[in-house]
């Protein structure tokens, strides 16, 4: 186990793949938790969202896409690098990311990292549904 401090999504992510946690218990953290994902436009200065800004989309080797999302900027660094027009982070609220997921698009939270996770895109829609449930601010 790494001395790293982990973040709240982290420690769920560690309980879940040592058998200590439900799925639900980790959906209900994921979808409770802020998240990084890199996009290849910066947001605008007002904050408004550019529609034609693109998240870093991975194939998985599983046979589909998958938007690749963080949970650190540590996490993400090494992807700048291998992605590089994808260079604009943002740090966001999960729930709110895959409100807009496509429905034939996984997720893929950490890619590579021993504390990471991938989402068939099955499962990744019943996660944007419950997020679109859930009240708004």
């Amino acid at each position: 186990m790494s001395s790293d401090i982990l973040t709240a999504l982290e420690s769920k992510l560690q309980s879940a793949q040592q058998g200590q946690c439900s799925a639900p218990e980790l959906f209900e953290e994921m979808l409770a938790s802020q998240i990084i994902v890199l996009l290849d436009k910066p947001i605008a200065e007002d904050g408004r969202w550019d529609p034609t800004a693109r998240p870093l989309t991975l194939n998985s080797p599983n046979g589909f896409a998958v938007m690749a999302l963080f949970t650190m900027h540590e996490k993400a660094a090494p992807w700048v690098q291998q992605a590089p027009a994808h260079v604009h982070a943002l740090f966001v609220d999960f729930a709110w990311i895959v409100r807009g997921l496509a429905p034939q698009v996984g997720l893929v939270i950490n890619p590579g990292d021993a504390l990471g996770l991938e989402l068939q895109p099955e499962t990744a829609q019943k996660l944007a549904v419950a997020a679109r449930n859930l009240p708004t601010a």
